[in-house]
């Protein structure tokens, strides 16, 4: 198994790719999940 670091990982396309994931802890998740996931969307793009 390789090691997965922060220069394999394109914010972009996560943000796009997970989007639902993302709007589903914005809307439901607990206090911090909330916040960091409207963050990342807000930062990465992924808006409906």
């Amino acid at each position: 198994m390789t090691n997965i670091t922060s220069d394999d990982i394109n914010a972009f396309e996560f943000a796009q790719n997970h989007r639902d994931i993302l709007w589903n802890l914005a809307k439901h998740g607990t206090l911090i999940e909330k916040a960091m996931a409207k963050a990342y969307l807000e930062l990465y793009g992924g808006q409906k």
